[in-house]
């Protein structure tokens, strides 16, 4: 399976891309910063891209099977980076006919917060 990774430098995106490999699948690693990708893999592809900048991102999502986000941010502060970068890679998944998208985080959810 080919498997677009967001998030992939953070701890959890590490770990997700580390077992996708594992498993034999194939893997773009999306990040903000290239360099700080240290896994290297021959069925490892990490391409430079902001879930922020959708046209950073779109030609990447072509020819994927599945999308997964493992996005976190260091602050407890309010912030809509969540639903703006999901908004972002949803909106872009039809355009390269990808249909499955699993999200994954470590960050605690506080709804009265």
């Amino acid at each position: 399976m080919k498997l677009i990774v967001f998030g992939a430098t953070g701890g959890i995106g590490r770990q997700v891309v580390t077992q996708a490999l594992d498993a034999g699948h194939q893997v773009t690693a999306v990040a903000r910063q290239p360099t700080l990708m240290t896994i290297q893999h021959e069925r490892l592809q990490v391409v430079r891209g902001d879930v922020l900048e959708p046209a950073s991102f779109q030609q990447a999502l072509t020819g994927q099977h599945a999308v997964v986000s493992a996005l976190g941010i260091l602050t407890k502060e309010s912030t809509t980076f969540y639903s703006s970068s999901m908004s972002n890679i949803v909106e872009g998944m039809p355009a390269a006919r990808v249909r499955r998208l699993l999200c994954i985080s470590a960050a605690a959810v506080d709804p009265g917060g």
